[in-house]
């Protein structure tokens, strides 16, 4: 989520900024994190990188034009070559050659079933659960200041360390002699930062897999140009427009940024 409203905001604001001067960008966030596979995922995500690996790396390399091993072989080293382009670090090397493997495996796979979806035609919450999930591990060496960091952290994930459970699961421990029981003490809200973060987090996760984004809700208004040219679809109900229940929203939102406003919160991206 640090991740995803960072980049998505920073995108958004350059946008707006643009406008200011009669300008329009190109849309670089899309809802990501609502696609159903790795391939929609890298139409959604920082969509003027993808068009740039993929004109200027993909395409040249031969693409999809000399078989299907070899466009699987292209699209490995196109994102490699993405994840070096944010940082030389073995991190950013382990980055790209995960998401590459992910987009083999989901090319592959089509190919396979003979299927034209990206998802594969599997139920849709399975193809979103399996895609976030892919996402959010290979956020970590992509996150993490090092390599070493990034292994430990998914051995942690894993269990590795030991897991926490409530004192009521301490029979788990008995039945599961392979798992090490590290707090009998558990308070999941202790543990997330309290329940304001709880409710932050949840809300966040809410507005980023549920809500329509910006160029959705302003979509008459042309914020940004869209990059297939197709028009994003509209939800009727919450597009803008000038009403007072967007004014009192607008305001809302104002409010909580000039409470917030002298926390401090660090760029990720200035490195890029």
């Amino acid at each position: 989520l640090q991740i995803y409203f960072d980049f998505s905001g920073y995108s958004d604001m350059a946008i707006g900024l643009s406008l200011m001067f009669c300008l329009r960008l190109p849309i670089n966030f899309n809802s990501p994190y609502q696609a159903t596979s790795i391939i929609e995922f890298w139409k959604r995500w920082h969509m003027t990188l993808s068009r740039f690996l993929r004109d200027y790396l993909y395409i040249p390399l031969g693409g999809g034009r000399m078989g299907w091993p070899r466009r699987l072989l292209n699209l490995m080293i196109v994102m490699i070559l993405g994840g070096l382009w944010h940082g030389a670090g073995w991190q950013f090397l382990l980055w790209g050659g995960l998401h590459g493997a992910y987009l083999v495996v989901n090319h592959g796979g089509r190919l396979a079933l003979g299927c034209r979806q990206p998802d594969m035609a599997m139920p849709r919450f399975l193809g979103w659960a399996i895609t976030f999930t892919a996402v959010i591990v290979a956020w970590v060496p992509f996150r993490a200041a090092d390599l070493s960091t990034a292994l430990n952290l998914w051995a942690s994930m894993a269990g590795l360390h030991g897991i926490s459970v409530p004192g009521a699961l301490r029979a788990v421990g008995e039945i599961l002699p392979m798992v090490r029981i590290a707090s009998a003490d558990f308070h999941p809200f202790v543990i997330l930062g309290g329940y304001d973060n709880l409710m932050v987090m949840g809300a966040a996760l809410a507005i980023a897999l549920w809500m329509p984004n910006v160029y959705r809700l302003i979509d008459r208004r042309s914020p940004a140009l869209a990059v297939t040219g197709a028009p994003l679809p509209r939800p009727f109900a919450l597009t803008w427009s000038p009403r007072v229940i967007f004014a009192v929203a607008l305001m809302i939102v104002v409010g909580f940024c000039l409470v917030i406003n002298g926390q401090g919160s660090p760029f990720l991206y200035f490195q890029f």
